[in-house]
């Protein structure tokens, strides 16, 4: 892609299609708001999405939702044939359709789909790879094993395409160490990017008639924040983008899991927050040099568009900082980098401290 343009999907949800399994968390249907899927309407749905998309921009056709390699071949075919002809041809003003998107399941990459694919212009492959413990995996009746993540993982980084491992926390199982564990191991096999889902419950699925059995209890605020911090971490510190966290908000998610932590339309941006305090605290801690903070005011710059996270939602990261150290103040601004310092308030910085 060239450098300065813009990239975005143009994503078309086939709910359940392809996939034999029922994994006890899963509801397509509700979580991608899409409980049939029509071909004939695919060609006008991504006319009418590059109608609306900047004429500077590069698209991916996006077959999400389902296990898109496993449904039936001769409707693989059609829908690949679809994206194709919209790759092949540039339409002045109109945004450019670089390639095609999909995601699968580990196990429904056999050599024969991979010829197939080779024939067209894909760019990226997303992995439902969920959990690297196949303890977890038998628990959420997945039906395939660790071994088919990293043999479909070798299989994509082999073929040249983008690679998205796509995990959960909180499933049926698992703990904070078998999902930190999940995520050093997606970045061992050389994700390219990951999307983070926090355990949803939603009506009809297994997992919402354990929860009414008492066997499963899911994740409180305040869990969910942890856990994904810890695993978020790890991508940060690979260098890993996080493409997504979080369910996106839409009305089936809102009607399916009402009060779910893991639901909250704003959970990532409140993981994200929580990394960026401690981040914060971190580098406060280097300032001051061991000399007390009492009475000092924080001065933070932080890089464009990243004000809200530095303070926090409602202020709880500035409000959670004073009350620690009995700082006198806070002021953010921005700037090309992150910085802290710390002053007497009157704009005499005492000690300061930069982190890149």
């Amino acid at each position: 892609m060239r450098m300065g343009r813009k990239h975005c999907n143009i994503p078309l949800f086939i709910p359940h299609m392809g996939c034999p399994h029922r994994c006890v968390f899963c509801n397509q249907n509700t979580i991608s708001g899409c409980a049939s899927f029509d071909p004939d309407t695919v060609p006008d749905r991504i006319r009418a999405a590059l109608e609306t998309i900047s004429p500077d921009a590069d698209c991916e056709i996006a077959y999400f939702g389902g296990s898109f390699t496993g449904i039936d071949r001769s409707l693989m075919v059609r829908l690949l044939d679809i994206a194709q002809s919209f790759a092949d041809r540039a339409v002045p003003g109109q945004a450019r359709v670089r390639g095609i998107r999909m995601s699968t399941r580990p196990d429904y990459l056999p050599d024969d789909v991979m010829r197939l694919l080779s024939r067209y212009s894909v760019t990226t492959v997303e992995l439902g790879i969920q959990s690297m413990d196949d303890g977890v995996l038998r628990v959420c009746r997945r039906g395939h094993t660790a071994r088919d993540a990293e043999n479909a993982c070798r299989a994509v980084k082999r073929a040249g395409y983008g690679l998205i491992g796509q995990m959960m926390v909180g499933l049926p199982g698992a703990d904070g160490a078998s999902e930190v564990a999940t995520a050093k191991a997606l970045v061992a096999m050389g994700v390219d990017g990951t999307r983070i889902y926090p355990t949803v419950v939603f009506a009809g699925t297994e997992l919402y008639a354990g929860c009414l059995r008492g066997d499963y209890t899911p994740m409180t605020m305040e869990e969910t924040v942890a856990r994904c911090c810890a695993v978020l971490r790890v991508f940060d510190e690979a260098n890993v983008p996080c493409i997504r966290l979080g369910l996106c908000a839409s009305d089936g998610v809102r009607d399916a899991a009402p009060g779910q932590a893991a639901a909250h339309p704003a959970i990532g941006e409140q993981v994200r927050s929580a990394l960026y305090e401690e981040k914060i605290r971190a580098a406060l801690q280097n300032a001051a040099h061991g000399k007390p903070l009492r009475g000092r005011v924080l001065e933070l710059t932080v890089p464009r568009g990243e004000v809200s996270r530095a303070i926090g939602q409602r202020g709880v990261n500035r409000d959670r900082l004073l009350a620690a150290y009995g700082l006198r103040g806070m002021r953010v601004r921005e700037g090309d980098s992150f910085c802290v310092s710390l002053s007497d308030g009157a704009g005499q910085n005492i000690e300061e401290k930069t982190n890149q």
